[in-house]
């Protein structure tokens, strides 16, 4: 389901009410529509946000480059193995909020890891090996 600009009560103003350059933004439309035209590019959805208000949120080119149907300001994305730098962005915004540590707990932000077990290898008296279920020496922290 996509979700647009408006279900998130994001507002729209102009790139200089929240400090942001119009002829900077233009450059950077004008670089992904280049890039769209030159077929580096099927197409994309660019949206920049500044304090809350959209400065640009707009459609270029294809979202189905054979079909050369147009892309919508709600189309999805398969992102796949893209997830990771996103995670990782919002981790550091977090942490610059001081909301995040790298120290912090695991189970501070999922409380079913409050008790969690590691597994441990031992031989029993006949010599087989077996696999025994500890709790960990220290707790799992962002990190880790």
């Amino acid at each position: 389901m996509p979700i647009s600009s408006q279900e998130q009560n994001l507002t729209y103003a102009s790139p200089e009410e929240v400090g942001v350059s119009s002829e900077k933004s233009n450059l950077l439309v004008n670089e992904l529509k280049l890039r769209v035209t030159q077929g580096e590019l099927p197409g994309a959805v660019l949206m920049v946000v500044r304090n809350h208000k959209v400065v640009i949120h707009e459609p270029i080119g294809f979202r189905d480059s054979i079909e050369q149907s147009d892309m919508q300001k709600d189309s999805i994305f398969r992102i796949a193995s893209m997830t990771k730098p996103i995670v990782s962005i919002c981790a550091l915004h977090l942490m610059e909020q001081g909301k995040l540590s790298l120290e912090d707990p695991v189970s501070k932000f999922l409380p079913e890891f409050a008790n969690i077990q590691v597994g441990v290898e031992t031989t029993n008296l006949s010599g087989e090996k077996e696999l025994s279920l500890v709790p960990p020496s220290k707790k799992m922290t962002i990190q880790d």
